[in-house]
C-alpha cells in the first residue's frame, strides 16, 4: 500500500496514475474518509488523460449508480469501450461485466447496439 501523502501529492501534480489511486483510496476509505464522491472525481480527471483503469471505474460507477453518478448505462459503455480502445486486453472483463445487465435491458436499442459494438472487441 503506497503512502497517502505519495499519492495525493502525484494526484494533485496531474499524473493519472496517482489520481487513479487516489480515486481508488476514497471508494474504499482506508487511508482516507471514504467518499464516493470524491473517488468520481478523481477518477475523471485520470480518465481525462486516458487511465484505461479509470476509464473502467467510472464505467463500473456509472453501471451501480455510486459516486455521486446516475446510474447511465449508456455513459457506462462509453467509457467501457474508451477504455478497450485504449487497452485492449481489458475488453474481455469489460464486457463480461456489462453484459451482465444485459437481461434487465434486453430490448433497449441503445443498450443492444452499444454490446454489439462491445462484442467483437471482447472476443479479440
Amino acid at each position: 500500500v503506497a503512502n497517502i501523502g505519495v499519492i495525493k501529492k502525484n494526484a494533485k501534480r496531474g499524473h493519472a496514475w496517482g489520481q487513479y489511486n487516489l480515486g481508488n483510496e476514497f471508494l474504499v476509505g482506508k487511508q482516507v474518509t471514504q467518499s464516493h464522491y470524491e473517488a468520481f472525481r478523481w477518477y475523471r480527471k485520470a480518465a481525462s488523460q486516458g487511465h484505461p483503469l479509470a476509464l473502467r471505474s467510472l464505467s463500473q460507477l456509472y453501471q451501480s449508480g455510486e459516486g455521486g453518478c446516475k446510474r447511465d448505462l449508456s455513459t457506462a459503455v462509453d467509457y467501457a469501450e474508451r477504455m478497450m480502445e485504449i487497452d485492449p486486453r481489458l475488453a474481455k472483463e469489460a464486457y463480461d461485466e456489462l453484459s451482465v445487465i444485459v437481461d434487465e435491458y434486453t430490448g433497449d436499442r441503445q443498450f443492444d447496439e452499444a454490446i454489439a459494438i462491445l462484442q467483437p472487441l471482447a472476443d479479440k
